[in-house]
C-alpha cells in the first residue's frame, strides 16, 4: 500500500458520516481516496426506521462489493463502528482493518456483552432506541475539542437502535489481514483499560492523546496516522 491509499470509513453509534468531514479532507489532501459510510441504518432521526447491525453490515458490504482499487482498501470503524467492520472480515476488498478506540468482538460477543448496559450517558429513547443523554455528549464524546466544534457534534447526534447493541457479532477473525487498534488515551467512554484489553486481539497497536472523537479534535494527527498504518501494509 503507497502514499495513495483508499480509505472506507464507518462512523460509530449516535453519528453519521459527517463526522469524518475535517478528517476525510486532510486524507484527501495527503493523496488519499476517501469513501464515508454516511448513515448506518442502525442509527437516525426516526426510531422507526432503525435497522440492527445485521443491516449496518449489508450496507457496508455492498459499498466494499463496489471495489477497494488496485491494492484494496484501509477499512476503519470508530466505537461501535467497530462491531460493524468486523462483520466484514475476510472480505477480499480489505487490505487492513483499523479500530479506532472501537468495539472489537470475538464471534458471539454483542456491544453490550463487551461494555455492559449501565453507562449512565447512555438513555431509552422513543421505542426501541437508546440515546446520549443531552447534557454530557460534550463531556464523554468531544471534551477536547473546541467549543464550538463540540457543540455543533452535539446537536447533530440521533437515536441508535437498541437491537444493534444487542446483536452478537458473527466475526471469526480477520485471518492473514493486519489490523491495528488506535488507543484514544483520554477517551471518556472506552476507559484505557478497556482499550488496552481490546488492542490484544489487533495485529498492531498505536496510542494517542485523544478524547472518544479524534477525527474532531486532532485530524491531522489522525490522518498522519492513519497514512503510516496505510503505508505499513
Amino acid at each position: 500500500m503507497g502514499s495513495d491509499a483508499t480509505f472506507v470509513l464507518v462512523h460509530g453509534a449516535w453519528h453519521g458520516g459527517w463526522c469524518w468531514d475535517t478528517l476525510g479532507r486532510r486524507l484527501r489532501e495527503l493523496g488519499h481516496t476517501v469513501r464515508v459510510i454516511q448513515q448506518l441504518p442502525s442509527a437516525g432521526p426516526n426510531p422507526a426506521e432503525l435497522g440492527d447491525l445485521r443491516a449496518d453490515a449489508d450496507l457496508l458490504r455492498a459499498e466494499l462489493d463496489a471495489g477497494g482499487g488496485d491494492d484494496g482498501v484501509v477499512l476503519v470503524g470508530h466505537s461501535y463502528g467497530g462491531m460493524v467492520i468486523s462483520e466484514l472480515a475476510g472480505h477480499p476488498a480489505v487490505r487492513h482493518a483499523v479500530y479506532l478506540t472501537a468495539a472489537f468482538p470475538h464471534e458471539g460477543e454483542s456491544l453490550f456483552g463487551l461494555f455492559g448496559t449501565d453507562a449512565d450517558w447512555v438513555a431509552p429513547g422513543p421505542g426501541e432506541t437508546l440515546r446520549v443523554v443531552e447534557d454530557r455528549a460534550v463531556e464523554v464524546f468531544y471534551h477536547d475539542c473546541e467549543p464550538a466544534i463540540a457543540k455543533e457534534a452535539a446537536a447533530r447526534l440521533v437515536y441508535q437502535s437498541l437491537a444493534s447493541a444487542a446483536t452478537p457479532s458473527t466475526c471469526s477473525g480477520w485471518g492473514p489481514i493486519p489490523t491495528t487498534y488506535v488507543i484514544a488515551t483520554e477517551d471518556q467512554i472506552l476507559t484505557l483499560e478497556v482499550q488496552r484489553e481490546l488492542s490484544r486481539r489487533a495485529s498492531n497497536i498505536i496510542e494517542i492523546a485523544s478524547s472518544h472523537s479524534p477525527f474532531l479534535s486532532m485530524p491531522d494527527t489522525l490522518a498522519d496516522v492513519l497514512t503510516g498504518i496505510a503505508s505499513s501494509t
